[in-house]
């Protein structure tokens, strides 16, 4: 069963800001030495817009002044026409965004068909890691909630050192 047969909530304030799903693979050169036009056009119709960046390796903490540099990776980015969705590739993970969260069935879509044109375009030998993360920002004044202290709408757990008695929130 692909879904829960719970029905699912949807919230007209939902706190989510963000929300990502990457999936790493071991390297496939390719990726970082040419251009991923055959990707391109089986996604076009989706992420229409393209920006190609190359981000540099974070250094490794060796120590050793003459320590090499990483080469830069390339990191494709295709977005939809109205900028709510985003599908980043690189030569070890594809990853879809979105800031334009109603749920994980729309979500599903759009990763299932960058997933299918990813696998048939590069044919990864299998995925290392799966990630999920939800980006949530809560906004007292857009749910209507400016006088209630963080300390009554959420647990200690989440509002840490909130949740001392001695700790002032204006602080």
């Amino acid at each position: 069963m692909l879904f829960s047969e719970r029905p699912g909530a949807n919230y007209p304030n939902a706190a989510v800001h963000e929300v990502i799903c990457q999936l790493r693979f071991p390297t496939i050169l390719s990726i970082n030495n040419v251009e991923p036009a055959d990707f391109q056009e089986l996604i076009h119709d989706t992420f229409p817009q393209y920006v190609r960046r190359q981000d540099m390796p974070r250094p490794l903490p060796t120590g050793n002044a003459g320590t090499p540099q990483a080469s830069p990776v390339s990191n494709y980015h295709f977005i939809s026409a109205d900028n709510l969705w985003k599908l980043n590739l690189t030569k070890d993970f594809i990853a879809l965004s979105t800031i334009h969260y109603t749920g994980w069935e729309e979500f599903a879509r759009h990763l299932d068909k960058a997933l299918a044109a990813f696998i048939q375009t590069y044919k990864p030998a299998f995925f290392q890691r799966v990630g999920l993360r939800y980006v949530n920002i809560i906004s007292r004044k857009r749910l209507g909630l400016e006088n209630i202290p963080w300390t009554d709408l959420m647990t200690s757990a989440y509002t840490g050192v909130l949740s001392q008695p001695d700790v002032r929130e204006e602080d």
